[in-house]
């Protein structure tokens, strides 16, 4: 999402959004680097080639969400819930996705190097390949 006025990207970085309803929220391109997302409603949310680095999203719910080539460098994703969502080119290099659900997500083309993935449920999960 970009400011009408300047088209400037929205810069939420260092936010506090602990537990903010942001369903079918357009944030495409948004700066959300270092944000605190815990517990936040992010299902359906376009957050397509959003900068989501080192931010906490610890139990968020980012289900049938968008994140197409978003970076997630070092972000915490415990216990998130991705099912259905578009990962696809997404970076989630070093991540934390310890016991997240990506059932049914699009993880063709994401790059998972270093990632925590312990007790994840890739459930029906397309990768590369698929």
């Amino acid at each position: 999402m970009k400011c009408p006025h300047c088209q400037q990207s929205i810069n939420l970085s260092r936010a506090s959004l602990k537990g903010e309803n942001l369903f079918q929220a357009d944030l495409t391109e948004a700066n959300l680097e270092g944000a605190t997302l815990y517990k936040a409603r992010l299902n359906g949310a376009d957050l397509r080639e959003a900068q989501i680095g080192e931010a906490d999203l610890t139990d968020a719910d980012l289900s049938r969400s968008w994140l197409h080539r978003a970076t997630l460098f070092h972000a915490v994703l415990q216990e998130v819930r991705l099912g259905l969502a578009d990962l696809r080119g997404a970076m989630l290099n070093r991540a934390d996705l310890r016991r997240a659900s990506l059932i049914e997500a699009d993880l063709r083309g994401a790059f998972l190097g270093l990632a925590d993935l312990r007790e994840v449920d890739f459930t029906d999960t397309k990768r590369n390949g698929d």
